[in-house]
């Protein structure tokens, strides 16, 4: 346990290494809300609910994407294809570590960090805009919402496993990785509720994983999901994170039996 622990101050330490990455991902995210924010805020100004959404409630969604986004698909998976095309996985692979545990250590810090920052920054908002929120009734969504979100981002978190292993036998590991996160950001609901979207296409958004992303945490946190809605879509998270877990495991064994690397 001790070294996972070392693992993640290291990872935390970076965070002051690093200092303008980090701050510029911040201040993109936050443009990317307000810019949404605004948008939907002069679609309401003639109306009185669209979409079956109230102005409050779609308002309420859009700030929360700065949150939830921080949360889920803030990642440091990315690391471990680094490692595999550097060939500093050796270095792990020679010591009496598990790497993998050491990349989620690494996570944990990185979700903790995010956290910490998305908190602020929604407070600031919250100040300037003084936007009107929906809360949830009773402290049950509140521990929903807290399931939902973990099992977000442990989602997230092999989807970025899946693929840092295309490092293994392609160098080439950016190019899939911002196709991924594009895509990613259109399906899980950054841009707009995905239960606006209805007949057969909104059904196929319902049975892929993205949606857990981002837009089912934030509907069970407005409350939108009758109780048999809400079984399913927990029911779903937990099958997609099983099917990924065993397909990450699978590429990372399959993996390690042809990597090499050059050097002492």
């Amino acid at each position: 346990m001790k070294k996972y622990i070392t693992s993640a101050s290291i990872a935390f330490g970076e965070y002051f290494v690093y200092r303008l990455n980090f701050i510029l991902w911040r201040v993109r995210n936050i443009l990317s809300v307000l810019m949404m924010y605004f948008l939907w805020h002069a679609v309401y100004l003639t109306r009185i609910d669209m979409f079956t959404y109230t102005r409050e409630s779609m308002l309420t969604y859009i700030l929360l994407i700065i949150f939830v986004g921080s949360v889920v698909l803030s990642t440091r998976a990315y690391k471990i294809a680094e490692d595999i095309t550097t060939g500093n996985l050796k270095t792990f692979l020679l010591q009496p570590i598990n790497y993998l545990g050491v990349a989620l250590s690494k996570e944990v810090t990185d979700k903790l960090i995010n956290i910490t920052f998305s908190l602020v920054e929604f407070a600031i908002l919250f100040i300037v805009l003084h936007p009107p929120l929906v809360l949830p009734q009773s402290m049950g969504t509140l521990f929903l919402f807290a399931i939902a979100l973990f099992l977000g981002a442990s989602l997230y978190f092999e989807f970025g496993v899946i693929l840092s292993c295309i490092g293994f036998w392609s160098r080439e590991v950016w190019a899939p990785r911002f196709l991924f996160y594009i895509i990613v950001t259109f399906l899980s609901g950054m841009y707009f509720p995905l239960d606006i979207v209805e007949g057969p296409l909104g059904v196929v958004l319902t049975l892929l994983p993205f949606g857990y992303l981002i837009y089912f945490p934030i509907a069970v946190f407005l409350e939108r999901l009758p109780p048999s809605m809400l079984l399913n879509g927990f029911f779903l998270s937990l099958l997609w994170l099983l099917v990924l877990s065993l397909v990450s495991h699978k590429m990372w064994q399959k993996g390690l039996r042809t990597f090499t690397a050059e050097g002492s």
